[in-house]
C-alpha cells in the first residue's frame, strides 16, 4: 500500500487522429472520461465504466499511446485533489524469513497474486484480444476498490515509468495542456529462436478455451 498526496501530478496523453479536426483537445478532453466515452472493456474496467488511466512522467504516457512518427498528442498534467490510497504492484514485498512471519503461507500467496495481477495490467492490450480475458484482472481491483482503496499503480510494459488507475476519474483534474509532435520512433529488437513461442501465454490466455465468463 502507498500514499499519494493532494497536489502529486500524473501526466495522461490522446493522440490527435483526425486531421481535419482542427481545434485542439480541451483540458476536460484529457480529464475524467464520460461513461459514454469508455466503450472498449480494459484490464481494469468494464465498458462503460469509468476509470482515469495515467502515467508517471511525460514519456511514459506518450508510449502506452503508441504513437506514430509524426502523430500530434495532446499530453495533460494531472494533479491529484485529494489524498489517495493506492495498491503499489511495483516493489512487492516477499518476506524475508519463514522463522519470524506469522500467517507465512497467507502472505506468500497474496504477495504471487500481486504479483500476477500487476503482469497482466502491465501487459500490453492488442486490438484482438477477448474481452473476456479482461475478467480476472477486473474482479481483483473490484475487491481492492471495495476495500476502499482509491487505485492500482503498475509496471508501464511501454515506458521508463510506471502507471496509475484511479478508480473515481474526479479524484485528478487537468492542470496543463501541451501538443507535442513524435519525432524518431525507436525500436529495439531481436530475433525470436525457432525453439521460442511466438508470444508467451498470458496469465489467463487459458479463458479462450474456457466457457464465456459472464
Amino acid at each position: 500500500m502507498d500514499v499519494y498526496e493532494e497536489g502529486r501530478t500524473f501526466y495522461r496523453a490522446r493522440i490527435h487522429e483526425d486531421r481535419n479536426q482542427k481545434d485542439r483537445f480541451s483540458a476536460t478532453d484529457l480529464g475524467a472520461p464520460r461513461p459514454d466515452q469508455m466503450k472498449k472493456a480494459g484490464r481494469v474496467n468494464r465498458a462503460g465504466e469509468p476509470v482515469l488511466y495515467l502515467a508517471s512522467d511525460e514519456n511514459t504516457a506518450l508510449a502506452e499511446k503508441r504513437p506514430w512518427r509524426g502523430a500530434a498528442v495532446a499530453v495533460a498534467t494531472m494533479k491529484l485533489r485529494k489524498r489517495s490510497r493506492v495498491i503499489d504492484l511495483l516493489n512487492l514485498k516477499i518476506p524475508k524469513s519463514p522463522f519470524f512471519e506469522e500467517h507465512l503461507a497467507w502472505k506468500l500467496q497474496l504477495a504471487g497474486l500481486f504479483h500476477r495481477l500487476g503482469e497482466e495490467l502491465s501487459r500490453p492490450i492488442m486490438p484482438h484480444e477477448e474481452p473476456r480475458l479482461y475478467v480476472p484482472t477486473q474482479h481483483l481491483c473490484d475487491l481492492i476498490r471495495w476495500a476502499g482503496y482509491d487505485g492500482v499503480v503498475y509496471p508501464s510494459a511501454m515506458g521508463p515509468g510506471f502507471n496509475v488507475v484511479l478508480f473515481d476519474p474526479t479524484i485528478a483534474e487537468t492542470v496543463d495542456l501541451v501538443y507535442m509532435r513524435v519525432g524518431l520512433v525507436r525500436l529495439d529488437c531481436e530475433e525470436i529462436p525457432s525453439t521460442h513461442e511466438i508470444y508467451e501465454e498470458g496469465r489467463f490466455d487459458y479463458l479462450l478455451a474456457e466457457t464465456d465468463l459472464k
